[in-house]
């Protein structure tokens, strides 16, 4: 393979005003197009067997796994960590220092080796690649991997612990405790119910994208057009992560209408027709703008989605083994309680309205439940027979399968 085709353009471009030392910018690679191309033919044969290779609390740039089942679990984690009376608790917030730029190949080489995957395609892979207790471990990491720990930007949070214990760690780490929240993969990781302080990052983004210098050149239809995309887009991943507050959407939908009239996100709003009017599709009369609120619900709802559909979701193993203790059929009769977090309360209060959406299939019935699940025609069976299974005499915990065989019911008597 002739050298050229493997070289480089390295273009520095300073990180802010005024840089003055090597790591104050920032190396941009300028490649060839025929690099590109064949890096592109390797990404796209290793994306077939992406899935086995990357563990499944990996869950960014993997098709079939979403981003926010991180920023949800995460967030179910630090729960409660404001109260001053609870267990002892740490999470550590981690760095790693210019990760691409220190990453071991032969780390890399040989995980990907582990996996037997063709010679030859390893090869070309080879030709492209020139372009206390808790310290010892990210040690080892680093001596394995190449990964290095910025010490400098990590951090832990504590719960529970007193004034010496934090101390202590941070002596003996040289780590610093912060506060939550803190922003975690672009949104804030909170231990209690979001509020509209919360989400300021969210507005400035919003107002930012609206008070562009492009976005005061945009005609009406324009508009219209950046409100249904780009401030979309803005807020899908706030809406799939929480519930957003009522005075966070108002001040959304404030922000859009403002800019659709008048072309400016200040000023007061004197809108022609209601937001709730835009947000009607354009058969009933509206401009098809995404009713906010609906929306985040409908992204919420995913989450169940993925409770029943995903299991290797590591959010839904989480919420499976300490919510629903280790059986999807609890999620119909648990009931919500001030350990769970905000999120999960909600979740468990939304069943009523998905009940409906989701079939059980029977199969052999041994893991249906006979009185929760969607199984029958008539729905919940324990609502449909108004009647107590000790009345009926058959147990809570009866599954489907448990109550027929060879092709007949073994149900008890009827009692008078």
């Amino acid at each position: 393979m002739p050298k050229a085709t493997n070289s480089t353009i390295l273009s520095l471009v300073p990180k802010f005003t005024g840089a003055s030392r090597i790591t104050d910018y920032r190396p941009i690679s300028c490649l060839n197009t025929i690099y590109k191309v064949i890096s592109r033919l390797l990404v796209r044969r290793l994306k077939l067997i992406l899935h086995g290779l990357i563990v499944p609390n990996q869950t960014a740039f993997v098709e079939g796994r979403l981003l926010l089942e991180n920023t949800v679990l995460a967030s179910e984690l630090v729960n409660g960590y404001h109260k001053n009376k609870s267990s002892k608790k740490i999470t550590l917030k981690v760095d790693i220092a210019k990760a691409f730029d220190t990453l071991s190949w032969d780390f890399l080489l040989s995980a990907l080796e582990s996996f037997n995957l063709p010679l030859p395609f390893l090869n070309l892979l080879k030709a492209w690649k020139r372009a206390p207790r808790v310290l010892q471990i990210l040690h080892e990491f680093e001596l394995r991997s190449g990964l290095a720990v910025s010490m400098q930007k990590s951090s832990f949070f504590s719960s529970g612990l007193s004034e010496h214990e934090i101390t202590a760690i941070e002596v003996s780490t040289g780590m610093q405790n912060s506060s939550l929240p803190m922003r975690y993969l672009g949104v804030p990781m909170c231990t209690k119910k979001l509020n509209l302080l919360n989400c300021e990052p969210l507005l400035q983004q919003i107002k930012a994208r609206l008070s562009s210098w492009s976005a005061k050149s945009l005609s009406f239809a324009g508009r219209l057009l950046l409100i249904k995309t780009v401030i979309t887009g803005i807020t899908t991943f706030w809406c799939s992560s929480f519930m957003l507050p009522t005075a966070c959407i108002k001040r959304i939908n404030s922000l859009c209408g403002i800019f659709l009239w008048h072309g400016t996100a200040e000023g007061h709003h004197s809108a022609r027709v209601s937001w709730e009017t835009v947000t009607l599709t354009k058969a009933q009369g509206g401009l098809g703008v995404k009713d906010l609120l609906s929306w985040n619900r409908a992204c919420i709802l995913k989450l169940i989605w993925l409770l029943f559909f995903r299991p290797d979701s590591v959010w839904v193993c989480w919420f499976k083994e300490v919510v629903l203790k280790g059986s999807l059929t609890n999620y119909w009769t648990v009931k919500p309680s001030v350990k769970y977090s905000w999120l999960a309360n909600k979740l468990i209060k939304s069943r009523d309205l998905v009940y409906p959406l989701i079939k059980r299939r029977i199969g052999n019935g041994l893991t249906a439940s006979f009185w929760h699940d969607n199984w029958s025609p008539f729905g919940n069976l324990t609502t449909f027979l108004a009647a107590s299974t000790r009345r009926l005499g058959i147990s809570k915990n009866a599954t489907v399968g448990s109550l027929f065989s060879d092709d007949r019911w073994l149900l008890p008597p009827a009692r008078t």
